[in-house]
C-alpha cells in the first residue's frame, strides 16, 4: 500500500507541476492577446496543447493508481477523491495528500478565471474582425453590371475592391 501512496505523491507533485506551467502559459496568452501578436498566440496554443497532452498521461496513471488503492481499501474508486483518501490512510500520507490536494485545487481555480478571461479577449476580438469585414463588405461597389443596350448599371456603394489579399 505504501508503494501505491508514494506512487501517487509523485504523480501528485508532477500533475500540480505541469498545472502550474499550464497557468503560466494562459498568462502569457494573455499578454499576446492584449498585444495582438499573432506569433505569440500560436506560440502558447502550441504549448497548451503540449502540456495538456502530458496532463492527460498523467491523470490516466493517477485515475490508475487510485483504482488498486480503492481496491486495496475495499472502497469503489469513484468516491475515493484525495480528501476521503486522506482520511483512511496513515498520517504521514494523509497530510501531504490534503495538502497536494488543495493546492492542486487552487492551481486549477486560477487557471479557470485565466481561461475565462482569455476567451472572452478572444470572442471579443473575433467580433471586431467581424464587424470590421461586415462594414468593408456592405461598402464595396459590386462589379458594374453592363446591359444589352450599352448602359452600365451600378449600385449607390462607394467602396471599391483594390486587392483580396493584404
Amino acid at each position: 500500500m505504501e508503494k501505491l501512496l508514494n506512487r501517487l505523491l509523485m504523480l501528485l507533485v508532477d500533475e500540480v507541476g505541469l498545472y502550474r506551467s499550464l497557468l503560466s502559459v494562459y498568462q502569457d496568452e494573455r499578454q499576446a492577446l492584449l498585444s495582438f501578436a499573432l506569433d505569440n498566440i500560436t506560440a502558447s496554443s502550441k504549448k497548451k496543447e503540449n502540456l495538456i497532452l502530458k496532463v492527460k498521461i498523467l491523470e490516466e496513471q493517477r485515475i490508475h493508481v487510485i483504482h488498486q488503492i480503492a481496491e486495496k481499501l475495499n472502497q469503489p474508486a469513484s468516491g475515493l477523491t484525495l480528501t476521503r483518501l486522506a482520511e483512511k490512510v496513515d498520517i504521514r500520507y494523509s497530510h501531504k495528500l490534503s495538502t497536494l490536494g488543495a493546492e492542486l485545487s487552487l492551481v486549477l481555480e486560477e487557471m479557470g478565471v485565466l481561461h475565462r478571461a482569455n476567451r472572452s479577449l478572444i470572442t471579443h476580438s473575433q467580433g471586431l474582425v467581424s464587424g470590421s469585414l461586415a462594414f468593408l463588405s456592405n461598402n464595396l461597389a459590386p462589379d458594374p453590371v453592363y446591359h444589352r443596350d450599352g448602359s452600365v448599371s451600378t449600385q449607390g456603394r462607394n467602396g471599391r475592391l483594390l486587392a483580396r489579399t493584404i
